[in-house]
């Protein structure tokens, strides 16, 4: 049961980001800066719903599944974000789109994660592939493909 909750937070993150609010809009609309979570957290746990803490993404879970009926989340479409919150939020989504087609797309499809430093980069290959949102073959061609991207560095 809680992975398929975990997997279904995921998809509503991916598609609030995609086509309804940016990253500032739905921190604001959470309210997570009264509990003290960076929007870096935030982005983060987006990403990966499996760290966060269970009472806190049930608490998110709930509330995103019952936006529609409430007239506060109306009022919040996209935030005006600053330069930083704009390049966290475009890496979320990129990170995202990674996360739900990296076994279709193309390895030339995704820019801001061959940007990453080596180190970050495999750690985020690792995290998809413990929380199985990437196999081992998929893994190999995205770290070749980052591998000849970082040549001519």
């Amino acid at each position: 049961m809680i992975n398929n909750e975990i997997m279904e937070l995921g998809k509503e993150f991916w598609g609030l980001l995609s086509f309804e609010t940016n990253l500032t809009g739905l921190y604001e609309y959470l309210e997570l800066n009264k509990f003290g979570v960076a929007l870096t957290t935030l982005a983060n746990w987006i990403v990966f719903p499996e760290l966060m803490p269970p009472d806190i993404r049930n608490s998110i879970r709930l509330k995103i599944i019952a936006r529609y009926q409430t007239e506060e989340y109306k009022t919040i479409p996209y935030v005006l974000m600053t330069k930083e919150q704009t390049e966290v939020y475009e890496h979320t989504l990129e990170l995202l789109n990674f996360k739900y087609n990296n076994v279709t797309a193309s390895p030339g499809a995704y820019k801001r994660i061959y940007s990453m430093r080596k180190e970050s980069f495999e750690a985020v290959l690792h995290q998809f592939i413990k929380y199985r949102y990437l196999d081992k073959e998929s893994m190999f061609k995205y770290y070749d493909y980052y591998l000849e991207t970082q040549e001519g560095k």
